[in-house]
């Protein structure tokens, strides 16, 4: 349990377990802790002098408190579980309301940016008294709202009697605050959140203001029929004081440093390194958009019906922005069934910002089995799988597989074998760029990664998430994120059966097929594992769901009967949608190379990059 310390604090509020990571003065503390079923592993708000009861009322005010009258230190800040400071000049775009950052995940290489480390973090603190979120521009918004007091009344969840009473009792308690009161609520700007960093002696002064005020109204207030929304009003006043209370010290402390800082909100603020769902567990990645969220549904449900009694499976799905509609059907596949566990860690923040290519149908999810040496750094082992594919043996069999030294477990690509096999020019131009640029000892050991299992205890510190997207982006892969693991991997890779990872083709002559050209040795591993193939890939265009006369579309079609979304991929059959859904859209092809460029030319974090996303979202709002 982290303590407090004597020099920097800043309190996380949470009111649950959520993931603060490791940093001396991040502390988190449970708010409502009196109230609450369950005692968390953190400092909590009612301990010593507290208003911990006031919580539902008073929110992360309730930690602001307990800190006021529990905790001695130079500094105290305030944080919420899901929104921190950004102590990085500029990080990027400004997403969220009023100049917020939202990021997915709060992970180590967002921390990274945010420069959330503790020598840069108390180097910045202690240049200043208060540091305090960048000010909301309320004239931004409908000219009706162009004041705090104008904007509180055009709230539809807000009385603008409450905040008419708060200024009563600011003037029946502190007078002289009158003006302050007038000028902050007829002004263009405030502070939202209750968030802040001050030093010790504006703390203080800040605390016997405030909580006087927000006691008096609160023990005026009627909360009978009042919503889980409005019930939280002395917390919405109180981010209106914080202005009332900073006209003041501006003009009571002649040299009063303050600073403000952009404020970030994350999506997800549970910890994105998971811990193994079972010391006996089968570990399982995969990694979907809402675009493969059907095969992703279908490739789970056979894993289900494959799967052992006395086996239990721990499935990671990398989230590149699923809808929470597919995530609920994608939970039922494993609902009830004690030896699943089903989770989502969102990922698309990895692939922000990175110029990768997009070629065919791999789209830029494909990268993000990258992100398995960063986020599954907990686990010693895992199995990824593509989402395009239905298994038909249990996966823990391939699980168990003894990876020795190598990096990886993985199938040979047969296509690519016979491509290495051609005669002519063609040939030459493959066995050229698998040799010099992917740096391939044997090239036909190349090898397909939409089936591997990754030994991670190997790969820790050699192989990392900033290592493979370096190399994907440094230049124009054939096979994009394919190629960087032959290449990272090369000479570290157990070749598996070809059952492991069959890929099927048009249901025509064997001999026209370019599998047909690879050496025979593979070939015959190939056409052999077609008679009992253990994972069928359905990789490509070559999909039941879209086109007939896939050879194993039977095998397919088997779960997907079962799966939660077949209704959805009939209706999409019969409507002819599944085609064109499976392929980019010239608009949308177009629309990805205007991207492209215009990140070339106005990059991120640039000034001309400022100025034309400032101008793009004017005309976009």
């Amino acid at each position: 349990m982290r303590q407090p310390n004597n020099d920097i604090n800043i309190f996380v509020a949470c009111h649950k377990d959520f993931y603060v990571p490791e940093n001396k003065y991040l502390i988190p503390v449970q708010v409502g802790a009196k109230n609450a079923a369950v005692k968390l592993d953190m400092v909590a708000d009612d301990t010593g002098e507290n208003i911990s009861e006031l919580n539902p009322y008073f929110c992360e005010l309730t930690a602001q408190y307990w800190a006021w009258k529990n905790v001695d230190c130079e500094y105290y800040g305030f944080f919420h579980y899901r929104r921190y400071f950004s102590f990085a000049d500029y990080v990027g775009d400004k997403k969220a309301a009023y100049g917020d950052l939202e990021l997915e995940n709060i992970t180590d290489d967002v921390l990274r940016r945010l420069r959330l480390d503790e020598a840069h973090m108390e180097n910045t603190i202690k240049q200043y008294d208060i540091i305090l979120p960048r000010h909301a521009k309320l004239k931004y918004e409908d000219s009706f709202r162009s004041s705090v007091y104008k904007h509180y009344i055009a709230s539809p969840q807000h009385d603008i009697k409450d905040l008419d009473r708060t200024a009563e009792i600011i003037h029946e308690l502190y007078p002289q605050f009158d003006k302050y009161v007038k000028r902050a609520f007829g002004g263009k700007e405030t502070y939202f959140l209750n968030m802040y960093i001050m030093r010790k002696k504006y703390f203080f002064e800040y605390c016997e203001w405030l909580f006087p005020i927000l006691l008096k109204f609160h023990g005026e207030t009627d909360y009978k029929n009042a919503s889980a929304y409005v019930t939280r009003t002395p917390g919405f006043i109180a981010e209106r004081l914080v202005k009332v209370f900073m006209l003041y010290l501006e003009d009571k402390y002649e040299n009063l440093k303050v600073l403000e800082l952009q404020n970030t909100f994350f999506q997800d603020s549970d910890n994105p390194y998971l811990i193994p769902a079972s010391p006996k567990k089968v570990g399982i990645c995969m990694a979907s958009d809402e675009l493969y969220a059907k095969h992703l549904g279908v490739a789970l449900q056979s894993i289900v019906d494959n799967s052992a009694a006395n086996s239990f499976y721990d499935i990671v799905v990398f989230d590149n922005k699923i809808s929470l509609f597919s995530k609920e059907l994608l939970q039922r596949t494993v609902e009830g069934k004690s030896n699943f566990k089903l989770r989502f860690v969102k990922t698309s923040d990895f692939l922000k910002n990175k110029n990768l290519t997009e070629k065919n149908h791999i789209n830029k999810s494909s990268y993000l089995r990258f992100a398995i040496p960063d986020l599954l750094r907990n686990y010693s082992k895992v199995l990824y799988l593509d989402c395009d594919l239905v298994v038909n043996r249990d996966v823990a069999e391939l699980f168990d597989v003894d990876l020795g030294d190598n990096y990886a477990a993985a199938v040979r690509d047969v296509g690519m074998a016979a491509w290495n096999n051609r005669l002519g020019e063609k040939g030459d131009e493959q066995r050229r760029y698998n040799r010099e640029v992917l740096g391939l000892d044997n090239i036909f050991d190349y090898f397909n990664a939409g089936v591997m299992v990754f030994n991670l205890d190997k790969m820790k510190g050699l192989i990392t998430t900033e290592k493979l997207f370096d190399i994907a982006t440094q230049r124009t892969y054939c096979w994009q994120d394919q190629d960087v693991l032959n290449k990272v991997c090369n000479g570290k890779v157990l070749l598996l059966s070809n059952k492991w990872n069959y890929s099927p083709r048009s249901n025509v002559d064997i001999t026209l097929i370019d599998e047909f050209g690879a050496p025979k040795y593979i070939f015959d591993e190939y056409a052999a594992a077609k008679k009992d193939p253990y994972i069928v890939h359905f990789a490509g265009r070559v999909q039941p769901m879209f086109v007939r006369n896939v050879a194993c579309s039977d095998i397919f079609w088997k779960y997907a009967r079962n799966s939660v979304f077949y209704e959805e991929i009939l209706a999409d059959m019969f409507a002819g949608h599944g085609e064109a859904a499976s392929r980019p859209t010239l608009i949308g092809r177009l629309k990805s190379f205007v991207k492209r460029v215009a990140k070339k030319i106005f990059p991120y974090g640039s000034k001309r990059g400022m100025l034309i996303r400032k101008l793009y979202n004017k005309i976009k709002n």
